[in-house]
């Protein structure tokens, strides 16, 4: 690795006690929010019957979860580590936000 590709990295990313510590509360909390969100967008919009949906989107809250704590830890930095995790949770957040009280119906 060059000296300019090190020196372009943040301090955070070069101290490794802090750059795990940070992945795990990322991929802990973080894909926990990720999945829990995603999971009430998913409940509200299929197409069942109220307890089949919630079914269906707490197994794939499940999945999301999995595939969040694999992309907190194998992201290049701790700010695309944030960003992967903070975009798709503001998006379905805003999508669960913008939905009518009832759900799609």
């Amino acid at each position: 690795m060059s000296t300019s590709a090190i020196s372009h990295q943040g301090s955070i990313d070069r101290t490794p006690w802090l750059n795990i510590s940070l992945r795990c509360l990322l991929a802990g909390p973080g894909g926990y929010a990720v999945a829990s969100i995603i999971g009430m967008l998913i409940a509200k919009t299929f197409p069942m019957t109220s307890a089949d949906a919630t079914m269906s989107a707490l197994m794939l809250g499940f999945i999301v979860q999995l595939l969040a704590v694999i992309y907190a830890f194998q992201a290049r930095t701790i700010m695309r580590a944030t960003l992967g995790l903070a975009v798709p949770s503001a998006i379905a957040g805003l999508m669960l936000w913008l939905l009518p009280v009832g759900g799609v119906a």
